[in-house]
């Protein structure tokens, strides 16, 4: 399967990082498909994995941990304390 790709994307300027939008723009998938190839889901067509990984690379493209963690979500994490009063997580 043949992946439209944007031969001449504007190129994002030097304050603006690269974003899975623009990847997704540039490899001709959806955000959702960057989404997977880089959290390594099976759902992905190889072919499909490789063309995205390539545009990454090309681009330039690193993750923000910053705008996953906020994507993701608050974390439920339980600390509890044992009767020696060391504390563990659960």
């Amino acid at each position: 399967m043949m992946h439209p790709v944007d031969e001449s994307p504007s190129p994002p300027s030097p304050a603006a990082p690269v974003t899975m939008h623009d990847v997704a723009r540039v490899a001709g998938v959806s955000p959702q498909t960057v989404s997977r190839v880089l959290s390594d889901h099976p759902a992905v067509r190889e072919s499909t994995r490789r063309h995205v990984r390539e545009v990454v690379r090309r681009l330039g493209y690193q993750r923000n941990d910053a705008a996953s963690r906020l994507a993701r979500g608050p974390r439920r994490t339980a600390a509890r304390t044992s009767s020696t009063g060391a504390s563990t997580r659960c």
